[in-house]
């Protein structure tokens, strides 16, 4: 099932499409944030490293840029994501439900009184003309489980397309059905999605900063955009920080503890074949033994995966990072070039005299890593 999952994401590879939510919203976040961020990276080569009492140190300064950040992801990401999935899982656990009772029901009416019963007088003036417990009772029962059953389902695939319908419309992400429902099946789904949405996100911000420059004419509205430019690279650091946490602390540690359960099962159900000689003992404990190894194998396959896909997050956090220095450094001679810049005004020097100082393209996204992160669900094949 996993790599069937997989396989079905692989396949059904996003595509960047010219549509998606105008990068406005995104820009002016950034912007209202955008003196804070900078006044954090102002201070941070003079705040100590470790926490002195009445003191900002770098752990405070790095906690307040992290809770900017996520603020600004969260606006950029949304969370439909979360909302479909939850309420997917939701529908599966309420539908699991139904279909153990409609068995139940089915057992029960091997045993129930024929035909309608003998309905008290309670029964008939409720409405009941069968008595609770005889075969009519539990056949109208067991057809109304198997109405709401298919009612669940057809609210389950509409679920999907909704959730499908609104990634192209938000982000330009073409997915097809089963791409789609394989993304909010998988656990580290919403990973994969964040990160083709937020490239997305950027490269349309980066688009419409193009477009600012073109038009503005002006060197101190442009230094404002290259620097909402340079924190889209912190948003990046931080999404991948995120992401990394979540293989760690989440879902490995987790697939772990599953894991550990059914080898214990596996041991005890070896130690306990060993221990029958009856023919149709040792059959039962052989057929079990095989479905805890196959639930095994399983398990192995999604740790690789996830472990595969843990691995791909860590490089390209360190990539990010690299890319965030240079952000940083930016950021810097900005302010730098600011303060110099009111310096000479004052003088009656026009801008031209540190024109040199200005950033010349503050947007060069790697066209590898670009694709990287548009067709980020390739990396789940197996046989890649």
């Amino acid at each position: 099932m996993i790599r069937v999952i997989a396989l079905l994401v692989c396949l059904a590879t996003p595509v960047v499409a010219q549509v998606g939510r105008d990068p406005a919203d995104a820009i002016g976040a950034i912007e209202r944030d955008l003196d804070a961020i900078r006044a954090i990276i102002a201070g941070w080569d003079d705040a100590p490293e470790g926490p002195i009492p009445f003191l900002t140190d770098r752990r405070d300064l790095q906690r307040d840029l992290d809770r900017r950040l996520d603020r600004l992801l969260d606006l950029v990401l949304g969370s439909r994501y979360g909302e479909a999935r939850d309420r997917l899982l939701s529908l599966d656990r309420a539908e699991a439900a139904l279909r153990e009772r409609a068995a139940q029901a089915r057992v029960e009416r091997l045993t129930a009184a024929p035909g309608s019963g003998e309905p008290t007088l309670l029964d008939r003036a409720m409405g009941r003309m069968a008595a609770p417990g005889s075969q009519d009772a539990l056949d109208r029962e067991i057809a109304s489980l198997e109405d709401r059953i298919e009612r669940m389902d057809l609210e389950r695939s509409e679920l999907i397309d909704d959730f499908r319908r609104h990634v192209e419309a938000e982000w330009g992400l073409a997915l097809d059905g089963p791409a789609a429902e394989a993304l909010l099946y998988r656990a580290d789904g919403g990973t994969l999605l964040e990160a083709a949405t937020l490239f997305a996100a950027i490269a349309r911000i980066e688009d419409r900063l193009r477009e600012i420059e073109r038009v503005a004419g002006d060197e101190r509205t442009m230094r404002r955009y290259y620097a909402v430019a340079a924190v889209t690279r912190l948003m990046l650091v931080r999404l991948h920080e995120r992401h990394l946490a979540d293989y760690d602390t989440r879902w490995l540690p987790r697939l772990a503890e599953i894991e550990g359960r059914n080898a214990r099962l596996i041991a005890e159900t070896e130690g306990a074949l060993l221990e029958t000689e009856a023919p149709a003992r040792r059959a039962a404990f052989e057929g079990n033994l095989a479905v805890q190894r196959r639930v095994a194998e399983v398990i192995a396959d999604y740790r690789a995966t996830l472990v595969e896909r843990r691995d791909e997050v860590r490089r390209r956090l360190a990539v990010a990072q690299a890319d965030a220095a240079v952000a940083l450094n930016t950021l810097k001679t900005l302010e730098a070039a600011t303060a110099l810049s009111a310096d000479i005004l004052r003088s009656g020097t026009d801008w031209q005299v540190i024109g040199s100082l200005a950033v010349p393209d503050l947007v060069p996204l790697d066209p590898d890593s670009f694709e990287a992160f548009r067709e980020v669900s390739r990396s789940l094949s197996p046989g890649a």
